[in-house]
Order: C-alpha cells, then structure tokens, then sequence
C-alpha cells in the first residue's frame, strides 16, 4: 500500500510540475504592446503547420490567411479565416493591423512572393519564410 501512495505521489508531483512549468512558458499574458499580430500567406499545409507551432506561442495573435486559390477563399481553415489573396494584401494588413507576414507558399512564383516582400516591408511589416520540417530533412546538402 504505501508503494502504491509513493509511485501515485511521485507521478503526482511530476505531472504538476509539467503543466506549471508550460503555463509558465507558454501562456504567460503579456502587455498587449508586445503582442505580434500575424497573417499567415498560404492556406496549405504549411499554412496550417506555421499557425499549429505559432499557437503555442506567447504573444503572438494569428488573425488569419491570405491565398491567391480561388476555392480557399472565404473558407475557415484551423479555425482561421482566409482574408483575401496576395492582390489585396496592403489593404488586408492596413485594416487587420499586422505587425508581421509569415509567408508558407514557396510553390508560388518567386516574382509574386518578392512583390509581396516588398509591399510588406514598405508598410513596416516584419516578414518570415516558414519551412517545414519534411523539406529540411528530404533537401540535399551538398
């Protein structure tokens, strides 16, 4: 009997200290200045991967996707809404007041996604490229 209350106890306090330790880390709120409103460019999966990681991060608000797919507009994908396509970017981050672009479309034209660099870095807006893990491990090092 008293194994038992040991290993219960034990499994107890680690458990605890588990989820102390991820409130701690993940789901801090912070001063509303410091939180990051993000747009997410490409509803795909890599969309969806970059929002699911970006989830768990404090302080950082997703508020959505722009696709250029025809079929993805309008549509909610993870619980987030796709707000338009890259043509009315300036005006989609002007209203949703973005503070950064993470862009997970590196099928598109390499002249549409530098277009797209460029709007956001003219309007002051951070951009980040979202690789996900399969295309790090599958890529050839030379």
């Amino acid at each position: 009997m008293d194994y038992l209350l040991v290993v219960c106890g034990t499994i107890g306090l680690r458990s605890l200290g588990r989820r102390l330790y991820q409130v701690e880390r993940y789901y801090r709120p912070g001063p509303s200045t410091t939180c990051r409103r993000v747009l997410v460019f490409g509803a795909g999966q890599d969309g969806l991967e970059a929002v699911l990681s970006m989830q768990r991060l404090a302080h950082t608000e997703v508020l959505g996707f722009l696709d250029d797919d025809v079929a993805k507009r309008e549509c909610s994908i993870g619980g987030y809404r796709v707000l338009g396509s890259s043509d009315n970017l300036t005006e989609v981050l002007r209203k949703q007041a973005i503070s950064d672009l993470v862009i997970c479309a590196h099928a598109a034209p390499s002249f549409r996604l530098e277009s797209i660099r460029e709007r956001c870095r003219s309007e002051g807006i951070r951009v980040h490229s979202f690789r996900p893990v399969e295309d790090s491990l599958t890529s050839e090092t030379a």
